[in-house]
């Protein structure tokens, strides 16, 4: 999105997403130690609460200028119920709602004042490529995750810059839950991202086998 605000149109759709996905990471998608996290995430999330896109998508960009963050800031973002946090916070904010023992693990952390943990945060983020590498491309995900990625094609938001609707241009589109089962989002003139576009930016080789 090459606006610096969101599209009037767009805000309800926006807003309907946040409701739907209640759990949604954004995350580097050509950065190989983010691929890990996420499939780290998936792993330890057999209800399927969170969703997934990679900052580099069409799909992350309206969420990132409706909470005021810049496309250029080299963090996770992860947003909980309609708020959006960076760095460590989403960090800890997203483990603890994992599985198993990674919420008490990582719960431990959320003692160390901000700064300090911002600062590990910065440094480790800052070497994520010299360490673990990145990708030329993003890899699409397998067919079992797909639904759970707003790259693939189902982020669909209302145009601000609509025509006048006719008689055909009212129909709905349909975007799958964390879940997997389908919410309906109707309008008069919507943008949909296909996924020949997304399918370029998403997660990593772990989530392209099919299963």
């Amino acid at each position: 999105m090459s606006t610096s605000e969101v599209a009037e149109g767009e805000q309800d759709a926006i807003e309907q997403l946040l409701v739907d996905r209640p759990h949604i990471l954004l995350f580097d998608g050509v950065c190989n130690m983010c691929s890990m996290v996420v499939q780290y995430v998936m792993d330890r999330d057999p209800e399927a609460k969170f969703s997934f896109a990679s900052l580099q998508s069409r799909a992350a960009a309206p969420l990132l200028v409706h909470f005021g963050i810049p496309a250029n800031l080299d963090t996770v973002v992860y947003i909980q119920h309609g708020q959006a946090f960076t760095h460590s916070e989403a960090v800890l904010r997203a483990c603890a709602q994992l599985s198993g023992c990674s919420a008490q693990f990582f719960a431990v952390f959320i003692c160390v004042p901000t700064t300090v943990r911002d600062f590990g945060y910065r440094f480790v983020a800052s070497s994520r490529y010299s360490v673990f590498g990145r990708s030329a491309t993003c890899r699409v995900p397998s067919r079992s995750t797909r639904a759970r990625f707003l790259d693939w094609g189902e982020f669909t938001v209302a145009s601000a810059a609509s025509s006048a609707p006719s008689a055909s241009a009212s129909s709905a589109s349909t975007a799958p839950s964390a879940s997997g089962s389908p919410s309906s989002t109707s309008s008069s003139s919507s943008v949909i991202i296909s996924p020949a576009e997304q399918a370029s930016c998403v997660s990593s080789s772990n989530m392209a086998k099919d299963d």
